[in-house]
């Protein structure tokens, strides 16, 4: 007899089993049965023990999360064409920012990042085609005072500059150093933010971001 492996957590299992294609076939249960639901149970109880000792978080809006659930979380995040809108805020230049993971609550210690990131401008658009487009990940949306992402604003992977090439640009970075988010008044959020400067920007634009950021973190628990 073969040990059978579970479906579960990559897939829902549908009943089937080696001598079954699936729950619907009229026909009492054999050793193949047995075996396969006893590995669908036990895959359940690993997944429920990692959730409960570390939550998920909550994938921001068109991000895919993709979690390894365990005492390190490796969470996955990917960027399928996401909008980010550029506000001009003048003299000052433009920003705008994403989130990217809203972690569950507690104190998030991330042990580091990484992002593998692709821009897209519209052309003869109010970005220049050649504008200098900077990137950071940080825990806090960008501000408006300044062409450049600094602090809270880039403290899980610091701020990068792409110079786009005929509306587009690659973004590549990775954290310097662990830092631990307070999340137990309120959940830490993992932002992508943007900027481009003054003159490179002209009024509000979106620039699209396709790509991953990936995120090992740990949740020390709450207060």
């Amino acid at each position: 007899m073969s040990i059978n492996e579970a479906n579960f957590p990559d897939e829902l299992w549908d009943g089937s089993a080696v001598n079954r294609d699936s729950r619907f076939i009229d026909a009492g249960p054999d050793y193949e049965d047995w075996d396969q639901i006893v590995a669908e149970t036990l895959a359940i109880q690993d997944y429920l023990i990692g959730e409960q000792a570390s939550g998920a978080g909550t994938a921001g809006t068109s991000v895919d999360a993709a979690t390894v659930r365990a005492s390190v979380n490796v969470s996955t995040l990917t960027l399928d064409a996401v909008s980010v809108n550029l506000v001009d805020s003048g003299a000052n230049g433009a920003h705008g920012s994403h989130a990217l993971l809203t972690f569950p609550a507690g104190n998030i210690h991330i042990l580091g990042a990484v992002c593998n990131l692709t821009y897209a401008t519209a052309p003869a658009g109010d970005i220049d085609d050649d504008a200098a487009l900077v990137t950071a990940v940080g825990s806090v949306a960008t501000a408006t005072d300044n062409a450049t992402l600094t602090s809270t604003e880039a403290n899980i992977i610091p701020s990068m500059t792409s110079t786009l090439t005929a509306d587009a640009g690659v973004g590549n970075g990775q954290s310097t150093a662990p830092v631990t988010l307070d999340g137990t008044s309120s959940a830490a959020v993992a932002r992508l933010n943007l900027a481009v400067p003054d003159a490179d920007v002209s009024a509000d634009e979106p620039v699209v971001v396709s790509g991953t950021v990936t995120i090992t973190w740990i949740n020390l628990g709450d207060n």
